[in-house]
């Protein structure tokens, strides 16, 4: 992919602008160097265009904090159930099986729920925000068909502490390949209606 056509894929991020694809390309080269996104480094725009600098979770506005730990409660149960009740009913939805992007609840909720049953042993090790409080990332590994898999969540929450965007990366191809054999015995039906 070109520069220009990263700078147009980055204006998806609505304000976040060269900003977050300068976080988004350092969590990729930190993905592919199998080492941890640092957590203090790292410039992002906030939702008006502002640069903001990733921190650890202190700063994490109120809604965001909140959504976030249902989130943890759910990743740790292993049951996302509830996931609806803290996402924008028009999240932008990436994941790293499917070149486009999804632009629904359920395309998540369906996702990761058959997502969370297929990882094994996982963990998240690093978490980080913008100084907004609105965006984090979450770094994690696991097991797919017996492959280790290190990734990254980024999410990003509005005001009311909804999820507006989720986008999964995750690395080695073989442990994203193992994923995708997975997934598509679970939803492969499913899944295309959500375009």
């Amino acid at each position: 992919m070109g520069r220009s056509a990263r700078r147009h894929h980055g204006s998806e991020r609505e304000g976040q602008g060269e900003a977050w694809l300068a976080v988004e390309l350092a969590a990729k080269r930190a993905i592919n160097q199998g080492t941890r996104l640092a957590a203090s480094e790292h410039a992002i725009g906030n939702s008006k265009g502002e640069e903001t600098t990733m921190t650890g979770l202190l700063h994490l506005h109120p809604a965001a904090a909140a959504s976030l730990e249902k989130w943890h409660a759910m990743i740790a149960r292993k049951d996302l159930g509830d996931l609806s009740s803290i996402t924008h009913p028009e999240v932008i939805f990436r994941f790293p099986i499917a070149f486009n992007s999804y632009h629904s609840v359920e395309a998540l909720v369906l996702v990761m729920s058959n997502a969370v049953q297929i990882f094994e042993h996982f963990n998240y090790h690093r978490q980080a925000a913008t100084a907004d409080g609105q965006n984090v990332v979450l770094e994690f590994s696991a097991k797919v068909g017996g492959k280790m898999a290190k990734g990254i969540d980024f999410i990003r929450f509005d005001d009311d502490g909804k999820i507006v965007e989720f986008e999964v990366m995750m690395r080695p191809l073989n442990a994203a390949q193992a994923l995708a054999t997975e997934m598509a015995k679970r939803v492969s039906g499913a899944l295309p209606s959500f375009k």
